[in-house]
């Protein structure tokens, strides 16, 4: 299996995979669909766009099981399929990865990684003002992170997080399954009056000291933000951590066009950002919402 730490310390920058969501809509989805049900309904799809990522540069592709958790599935009423879904997730991801490392034969590759991608319940933690327990969201967390951990994973990502302490409920579950992988926690951040927080008021600075102190492998943020002001967060993370950080910038700050959500940052705006992430101290870089494979593309032409 590969090893993402021992990579990371070459000093090599990985490239991350893009926007998955928007991706599927392109290909289809349709609001009120399950996109974890995808993994079983449209394998094709899903492969398609983990190798279109892979073919436009990226070393880390994010299984499409960001919301195949028991309270998200109960949405729709599937979460007696939760770990079919898990399972077929990762399946695609590999598949998509076993793939493109054929085309490469006879030259070695030793650095595509595929994650477990876990998001938050989409509950309020009681000490938010809302119900959930943090016993029980470890349970919840536990039960997707032990199905992703019986798959061949090589590591798990728990982003798009605004609760810290949701966040470290997750990374409580994987701490107690003692999963073999490296962890890496993202949240997400809003610039304010304050500086950038999360919706719950957490700093980026507290954020990464908690984070750092429940044992986590790699800290970073996704969403909520252009590549722009993620810079400027990944320069307040590297103040207060020597970890490696992941950075996943939106492709721009999003706008509302004829009443649709549109991500405005070209594929070549965003990838001049792909030097300043770098030296602003990130480790790995790839996209979030409204960013395509070639947003990805020339984000790697950049920083390689």
């Amino acid at each position: 299996m590969n090893d993402l730490l021992e990579t990371l310390k070459t000093g090599k920058v990985l490239i991350c995979d893009g926007a998955m969501g928007s991706e599927l809509q392109k290909k289809g989805l349709i609001a009120g669909d399950c996109p974890d049900e995808w993994n079983v309904t449209h394998q094709k799809e899903i492969q398609q766009i983990h190798s279109e990522y892979l073919n436009a540069g990226a070393n880390i592709i994010l299984a499409n099981s960001f919301g195949a958790n028991r309270f998200k599935l109960k949405a729709y009423k599937k979460e007696n399929l939760l770990k079919e879904f898990n399972i077929a997730a990762v399946q695609n991801a590999l598949s998509a990865r076993d793939a493109f490392l054929r085309t490469l034969y006879p030259v070695p590759c030793t650095s595509i990684f595929v994650f477990g991608d876990i998001s938050s319940t989409g509950q309020i933690m009681e000490g938010s003002g809302g119900t959930l327990l943090f016993s029980d969201a470890i349970k919840v967390f536990t039960e997707q992170i032990n199905v992703l951990a019986g798959t061949e994973i090589d590591g798990i990502i728990f982003e798009t997080f605004e609760d810290l302490e949701e966040i470290k409920a997750g990374i409580a579950a994987a701490k107690e399954l003692e999963v073999k992988f490296p962890i890496i926690a993202s949240m997400t951040f809003h610039s304010g009056t304050r500086g950038f927080r999360t919706i719950m008021g957490t700093s980026v600075e507290k954020a990464v000291q908690e984070l750092e102190k429940s044992g986590v492998d790699i800290i970073g943020t996704n969403c909520g933000n252009g590549p722009e002001e993620m810079t400027e967060i990944i320069k307040e993370m590297r103040k207060y951590t020597s970890l490696p950080l992941i950075a996943q910038p939106n492709a721009g700050m999003p706008i509302l066009k004829e009443g649709k959500t549109i991500f405005p940052l070209t594929a070549e705006a965003f990838a001049e950002f792909g030097p300043k992430l770098r030296n602003a101290g990130a480790n790995i870089i790839g996209g979030c919402c409204g960013t395509t494979p070639e947003h990805v593309k020339l984000l790697a032409e950049k920083i390689k």
